[in-house]
């Protein structure tokens, strides 16, 4: 169960987090690098904005399969509008057909462009 978000940026966060925060694990938790070791490893630029209605990120990304995209969310509400900029279109459409899912099943209205 999310906590009291009531910001619409953290709400669609929290939504994304990774299984292993949805559910108390079975076992022991591995310790993992802190949160501003992992963001600098994966981003390369990230930027944070907005009310307490509205809110948007805009993430560089500098590894993986979406290495070298821009992500800007624009988060109002349980709506989201994501637009991904990438060199590599078919790696930005698996993850879009993932990301829409998982967000959907959290009852979140997302549109999601590839440009």
């Amino acid at each position: 169960m999310p906590p009291a978000l009531p910001d619409p940026l953290e709400r669609a966060l929290w939504a994304w987090r990774p299984p292993a925060l949805q559910e108390p694990p079975a076992l022991p938790v591995i310790a993992l690098p802190p949160v501003d070791q992992l963001v600098d490893r994966l981003l390369r630029r990230l930027a944070l904005g907005g009310s307490r209605h509205r809110g948007t990120a805009l993430l560089e990304v500098g590894a993986g399969s979406l290495q070298g995209a821009t992500i800007v969310i624009h988060a109002e509400d349980a709506r989201l509008r994501i637009e991904i900029e990438t060199p590599d279109t078919e790696a930005a459409r698996r993850w879009q057909q993932g990301v829409q899912a998982k967000l959907r099943e959290r009852g979140f209205e997302a549109e999601i462009l590839l440009r």
